[in-house]
């Protein structure tokens, strides 16, 4: 699944319901009435949801919004997405850069260069986890609180 092509979409969807993004929170809860609040989610409704999805897609190998973070990080690192630790903060919502080389064992890592060009091969091309994903989100809830 193309994530970049998935956060357009967000986007997208939110200005249609009329969210200002460019204030507040990037990511916020729908009220049980549908309504989109103004508040950040909290991570038991990110960790619920998440298994929700995973469960449904068959996909549950244990992963939490935790996994997801260091794992976004790393695939910074490795991709070349980002050149410095204070992107990687930026993004993921670290504070320090303690926190990406721990997370990332940036490194640790010999051969980045050719892990993350293997990293890039397996993904290329591969519509098969979008196709998965695409199957099963229409009954899928939203985050809610």
């Amino acid at each position: 699944m193309c994530r970049v092509k998935g956060l357009e979409d967000y986007v997208q969807v939110m200005k249609s319901e009329g969210v200002d993004l460019s204030v507040g929170y990037l990511f916020r809860p729908m009220s049980n009435s549908g309504i989109i609040l103004e508040e950040p989610l909290k991570y038991n409704a990110i960790h619920d949801c998440l298994k929700y999805y995973l469960a449904t897609l068959g996909l549950d190998e244990g992963e939490t919004p935790h996994s997801l973070r260091a794992g976004c990080a790393l695939t910074m690192v490795l991709s070349g997405a980002a050149t410095s630790s204070s992107e990687v903060m930026r993004h993921v919502g670290w504070f320090t850069d303690e926190s990406v080389q721990y997370y990332t064992r940036a490194g640790l890592l010999k051969d980045s260069e050719s892990v993350s060009s293997r990293l890039a091969k397996a993904v290329v091309n591969n519509d098969e986890p979008e196709n998965i994903f695409r199957q099963h989100t229409t009954s899928l809830p939203a985050f809610q609180q």
